[in-house]
């Protein structure tokens, strides 16, 4: 996905160059980071405030021509600006990422569980346990069954 947005937004900048608003030099290590807060959107980019030094311009003002000349996408819900210049990006759920999708499929359809023993750390699969020992071992093997 980060690939995805990341070519969207290199799209959006070679549309600015080519129109003059951006200066056909400037370049720009386009980065899209995860946003801590939800309300922000899935995924964050500042390039607008990347671009400030070379379009000698305020970084909102880039934001919102970035915005405005970014492609249609079928996986981008919506996109905002927040603070100084950061395009916030929110991401269609029915999209979704794979691995969201893979994790989220039953365990009855993706075939039989392997057999794993309780302790796949050691050598000695079924060593004499002590109680403390049993429950740690009892819980992580329900963490893997869920991972399954």
């Amino acid at each position: 996905m980060k690939k995805h947005l990341a070519q969207l937004l290199e799209q959006a900048v070679q549309r600015l160059q080519e129109d003059g608003t951006l200066p056909a030099e400037a370049s720009v290590d386009i980065q899209i980071e995860r946003t801590r807060d939800k309300s922000h959107g899935d995924f964050a980019a500042n390039t607008a405030m990347l671009l400030t030094k070379q379009a000698k311009r305020p970084p909102r003002q880039i934001a919102e021509q970035l915005v405005a000349a970014l492609p249609e996408s079928d996986k981008v819900v919506r996109v905002d600006i927040a603070g100084p210049g950061f395009i916030n990006f929110f991401i269609d759920p029915k999209a979704g990422f794979r691995s969201y999708r893979i994790f989220s499929t039953p365990a009855k359809t993706m075939g039989a569980a392997p057999s794993v023993p309780a302790n796949a750390y050691s050598s000695n699969s079924f060593p004499p346990t002590r109680p403390a020992r049993s429950m740690s071992a009892m819980a992580r093997c329900g963490i893997r069954r869920r991972a399954l």
